[in-house]
């Protein structure tokens, strides 16, 4: 009874992880789609501050897919 228990518990925890990635890559593929959309004015109207802030945020977040990835089974 435990065993099956744990395989189940095990099952859940893996099938979250798994949906969770996926929602923090289409997440990352949605704000790239929008980031491609900008044209050259529209981005150097935007201040220096918040340009950093979303190539940083982007970097970030994809440092953090890879490191899944290369650890995810």
């Amino acid at each position: 009874m435990s065993g099956r228990l744990r395989n189940y518990f095990d099952r859940a925890i893996s099938l979250w992880q798994k949906k969770h990635l996926r929602m923090r890559q289409n997440m990352i593929f949605a704000t790239v789609k929008v980031v491609k959309g900008w044209d050259f004015p529209q981005f150097s109207s935007m201040n220096s501050e918040k340009r950093n802030a979303i190539r940083r945020a982007l970097y970030d977040d994809s440092e953090k897919l890879v490191q899944v990835f290369g650890n995810f089974k």
